[in-house]
């Protein structure tokens, strides 16, 4: 078989298109499509001879993985799980599922449930499924171009779906125990490696039937729902959310609600990337001084001066202005503490929504010029400081 060393015009541009058709798979925020969902995992067990599941569909990960909580704890004998108990797990844990659920679970239980289906998805329907894909794209394409095509395609998808929203939901749930989170299939925010296998079945790359056929499930199954985790006899879907919001530089942010919300109010709060406080969007009007000065993590101090206003935080801490040059303008404030506060003030090298934004960054009380002050942001002195270079 010739192998196919570059794209036409034709499949460059088709590209694209492709990518940006899965990109709003992994920002989907319509109501997730349970019922086909439910079809493809069931198809997951029974490819691998396990018994059809018990199902559960929530509004969010967080109702998923309080909800896996709450059944490790009630259920005592999982091989007893049949559509009868199934039936009234299901009412019991809408009706009790707050009131009852804490912190015991019998742990035996949990390894033995978490040991196996898990290791049967990641073994046979994962690792197996890129092996053989893998192995066939080495005969089929050149390898310099599926490299050029892993960073259009899926490093582009994953930076964006997977790196930005995944992570951020992961390390939201990292609050409570976590067995679904450490379990689970990201559904839709995990597309990226479907996008790319897939792509090249679309412009004639030949795989094995049963490899084609049960990569499309998957596809389908991103299409369908959010996360979800799976275990002997039962499997843990959740909805999709209902909002996601980005700023200019493709990076979660919202100045006023959640920037990844669901149906059930759960989310995550963010600032340019970083996962903040729901009090600081919550309750911003009511920030202070005093509030700014005292955080000790510095980059929630830069969130919260942002959302005071840092040219109301400078004039409103009695800043006064050290000097300036091209690098910046260098502030100094007698605040009464331990040491003055000192700030050198640059603008961001890119334009955003048409003009540049201005930035506050701490230093320490003993620069002497803004050129000093922005030289030690970078580890350097100002004899080896180099903007040219850092751009």
């Amino acid at each position: 078989m010739t192998k196919i060393k570059s794209l036409t015009k034709e499949q460059e541009s088709y590209l694209i298109e492709f990518r940006e058709k899965w990109r709003q798979v992994g920002l989907c925020c319509d109501p997730a499509d349970f019922e086909t969902g439910d079809e493809i995992i069931r198809g997951f067990y029974k490819r691998l001879n396990k018994p059809e599941p018990l199902i559960f569909h929530f509004s969010s990960p967080a109702m998923c993985e309080i909800a896996v909580n709450f059944v490790f704890m009630i259920i005592k004998d999982h091989s007893q799980l049949d559509s009868q108990l199934g039936s009234q797990l299901y009412n019991h844990l809408y009706r009790q599922i707050y009131s009852h659920f804490h912190n015991q679970i019998d742990s035996q239980l949990y390894s033995q449930l978490y040991s196996q289906l898990r290791s049967h998805l990641d073994s046979n329907l994962r690792s197996n499924l890129r092996s053989n894909l893998r192995n066939q794209l080495d005969r089929q394409i050149d390898g310099n171009l599926r490299s050029q095509l892993y960073s259009q395609l899926y490093s582009q998808l994953y930076r964006q779906i997977d790196s930005q929203i995944d992570s951020q939901i992961r390390s939201q749930l990292d609050e409570l125990r976590p067995y679904f989170i450490n379990n689970r299939f990201g559904g839709q925010h995990w597309c990226a490696w479907e996008a790319f296998y897939l792509f090249w079945h679309e412009i004639g790359v030949k795989y094995q039937a049963e490899d084609i056929a049960l990569l499309q499930e998957w596809g389908r199954l991103s299409n369908s729902v959010g996360w979800w985790a799976a275990w002997d006899n039962i499997c843990f879907v959740s909805d999709r959310p209902r909002r996601v919001t980005f700023d200019a530089n493709q990076r979660l942010h919202s100045e006023t609600q959640m920037a990844v919300e669901y149906s059930d109010g759960w989310g995550v709060y963010a600032w340019h990337g970083l996962r903040i406080p729901s009090y600081f969007i919550e309750r911003k009007s009511e920030i202070t001084i005093k509030q700014i000065r005292d955080e000790k993590n510095s980059e929630f101090r830069r969130v919260l001066s942002d959302l005071y206003g840092r040219d109301r935080f400078i004039k409103d801490i009695g800043a006064v202005e050290l000097g300036r040059d091209n690098f910046g303008i260098l502030w100094r404030a007698e605040d009464g503490g331990d040491e003055p506060l000192m700030f050198v003030e640059v603008e961001n090298a890119t334009i955003e929504h048409g003009e540049r934004r201005k930035f506050y960054l701490r230093v320490p009380p003993n620069m002497k010029t803004a050129h000093e002050a922005v030289a030690w942001t970078f580890y350097k002195t100002p004899e080896n400081y180099n903007p040219s270079m850092e751009a």
